[in-house]
């Protein structure tokens, strides 16, 4: 899978988000590092 972020997108996103839930709680996550992760749970869910 090839990812289509870039180095500005990045700065831009490093930064908490809570509010994904995961396994029934509320997480806070670093879109910096779970970026990959998040754009999957987002595509699953549409």
């Amino acid at each position: 899978m090839h990812s289509a972020y870039t180095v500005e997108n990045k700065e831009h996103t490093r930064k908490l988000w809570c509010g994904l839930k995961f396994e029934g709680q509320w997480q806070c996550c670093h879109l910096l590092v779970v970026s990959s992760f998040t754009e999957n749970i987002f595509r699953s869910n549409l």
